[in-house]
């Protein structure tokens, strides 16, 4: 079952034969959009300037209020931490047989406080 984020959440709720054709059995591969591009290249930025300290590209300094706000909030940040929960919400391991929300804990983009 591949993670769950806003846009697979989103085209699950919309079509779920499409999402099941496009993310689980991969049957048919959708283009890129423009929009998915980009979306792409912003979340890998952010996650590398909040990761690793690297500068934002030069034309994505409008997401840097952001990640100072952000650094604000904790010096110990963990992107894309793969969890999972129990029915209990107890914590265990992402792909542990008593898992039963991993999927929903590893949301692209979600920075999650460690």
């Amino acid at each position: 079952m591949p993670p769950w984020s806003y846009s697979s959440l989103s085209a699950a709720m919309t079509c779920m034969r499409r999402y099941y054709l496009t993310r689980v059995t991969k049957e048919v591969i959708e283009p890129p959009t423009d929009a998915t591009i980009w979306g792409n290249a912003v979340h890998e930025a952010m996650e590398h300037r909040i990761r690793d300290k690297t500068p934002l590209p030069a034309n994505m300094q409008q997401f840097e209020p952001v990640a100072q706000e952000l650094e604000s909030w904790s010096d110990s940040w963990v992107t894309e931490e793969k969890f999972g929960l129990t029915e209990n919400l107890e914590p265990t391991d992402f792909m542990a047989d008593d898992s039963c929300l991993s999927p929903l804990s590893t949301a692209h983009p979600l920075i999650l406080q460690h």
